[in-house]
């Protein structure tokens, strides 16, 4: 098993997709793999001045002592410490595994991936590395290459309720809206209390036209996360589709009260709300 650093939610928080004009509905928002207690690799405990005995040849210390500065978000010192590492160890793929995360900490998204490949080439079962490879090759959108690192990662036996839902999303994006239902639930078997699943598959659900199922699981998602709006704005749609208007500007304006964009679905929900005799918040 790996040695990785862990990584905040906040991390990825701003993963962005194309918007869906048809309903005016965003796409179901992408979970990062690692969100909530889902880490894919096993995380050093360790101290700080834990290096102050470093051996010659010990590349787990510098590890060690990268991890700190990651967490104290230092990365020109992590790198420097996993450059070292790998000098000691150049066949350790955990070495580039945690240099990508470096990166994708810092931005740089292409020399995450490039330093996922190199691990993989290292290790071609390497199931952590396809997976957050296919995270960010879905923030760059290299959506197909996103698709197969996942399920290749699925295929090599790792499995968590982030990683379901992100294959949901991108299946989900290429229109394919049965197999977002099937990765999403799976997602929801595993960790019954994520939220988001729920709210991604209801639009995936309220794409293949099973309002009851979609209206169910965005009142599931509000109920277990207040904080996701994209759960309002999906109740609000479908109670609007039903010709249910006092339903519907009810949800809107939850939707716009929780809402921290202002984006066009924002714009949406105000011209129904004013269009179904509401007032705006």
């Amino acid at each position: 098993m790996a040695n990785a650093f862990p990584r905040a939610l906040a991390s990825y928080s701003a993963v962005a997709a194309a918007l869906l004009t048809a309903t005016a509905c965003s796409p179901p928002e992408a979970t990062p793999a690692g969100n909530l207690t889902l880490v894919p690799a096993s995380i050093l405990t360790i101290t700080a001045g834990s290096g102050d005995n470093i051996s010659t040849g010990d590349s787990a210390s510098y590890l060690s002592l990268a991890e700190t500065c990651y967490q104290q978000g230092d990365w020109d010192a992590a790198l420097d410490l996993l450059d070292q590492a790998a000098s000691l160890d150049p066949g350790n793929p955990d070495i580039p595994f945690n240099r990508a995360l470096v990166y994708a900490e810092t931005g740089d998204l292409q020399a995450a991936v490039d330093e996922l490949t190199y691990a993989i080439q290292l290790d071609q079962n390497y199931a952590p590395a396809y997976d957050r490879r296919g995270l960010i090759n879905y923030q760059i959108r290299n959506l197909q290459q996103a698709l197969d690192d996942y399920l290749m990662a699925v295929e090599l036996g790792y499995e968590n309720a982030g990683s379901f839902n992100n294959l949901g999303l991108i299946c989900y994006e290429i229109g394919d809206y049965e197999a977002a239902v099937q990765y999403t639930t799976r997602a929801i078997a595993l960790d019954p209390d994520i939220g988001l699943a729920y709210v991604n598959r209801g639009f995936a659900y309220e794409r293949l036209g099973q309002y009851d199922e979609a209206l169910s699981d965005f009142e599931t998602g509000s109920i277990l996360d207040s904080s996701l709006a994209r759960a309002y704005f999906g109740i609000g749609l479908i109670h609007d589709q039903r010709g249910e208007a006092d339903e519907a500007v009810s949800a809107y304006t939850l939707f716009l009260n929780a809402s921290i964009v202002d984006d066009e679905n924002t714009a949406f929900a105000r011209d129904r709300i004013l269009s179904l005799g509401g007032s705006l918040p």
